[in-house]
């Protein structure tokens, strides 16, 4: 094993080796950051105490912001425009916390019968059968019928791109269309945490 020296400052339980660094007694940076090479992370492998974990490696973490987009179709389709088009997110892990606002939402050259998307978020959903995630949902000037409770968006799997669904009681929740939405008046603010792969 090649070792290199360094200077320690008086510092006892630091060796540095060509394969690995261990501090005995705790590091404390003053200034600088800790850069990890790609595919690697903080690994807390000493604390295994899940049965069926699947990792214990945090590997990811960044924040940004992206742009929503509200269509009327998965993936082509017409948009709609807003005085506010607002989107952050957090990514931790696999764990990723969006926020997503639009105002005076104007839904002109849209097909009013067609199901309402939220486009663009900055990464799908997991992609494992049968999971869908949900977001609390602030719907404002939203046509919904008499018997829902609330509209709440959801993400499937595999895709990245909400629906929004009128959570009823006793009967199916069913999908928000562009004609819910009151042109140039209403607003949609969605906020939540769903996992990617």
């Amino acid at each position: 094993m090649t070792r290199s020296k360094i200077r320690t400052s008086g510092a006892e339980g630091l060796t540095l080796s060509s394969t690995a660094l261990t501090v005995a007694n705790g590091l404390t940076l003053t200034d600088g950051d800790v850069t990890v090479a790609s595919g690697h992370g903080l690994s807390f492998a000493a604390t295994s105490d899940g049965t069926t974990m699947s990792s214990e490696l945090l590997d990811d973490y960044e924040e940004g912001s992206f742009t929503p987009v509200f269509a009327d179709n998965a993936s082509s389709g017409n948009t709609a425009s807003m005085d506010t088009q607002k989107g952050k997110y957090t990514r931790i892990g696999n764990l990723i916390y969006v926020t997503i606002v639009g105002g005076n939402i104007d839904t002109s050259g849209m097909t009013s019968g067609n199901v309402l998307y939220i486009r663009g978020l900055p990464f799908a959903g997991i992609t494992s059968s049968g999971i869908s995630q949900h977001f609390v949902t602030r719907a404002d000037n939203v046509n919904v019928g008499s018997t829902c409770f609330g509209v709440v968006g959801l993400i499937s799997s595999g895709v990245s791109y909400l629906l929004l669904k009128e959570n009823k009681d006793n009967a199916a929740d069913t999908n928000v269309l562009v004609s819910a939405i009151n042109s140039s008046v209403s607003d949609l603010m969605v906020t939540g945490c769903y996992v990617t792969d």
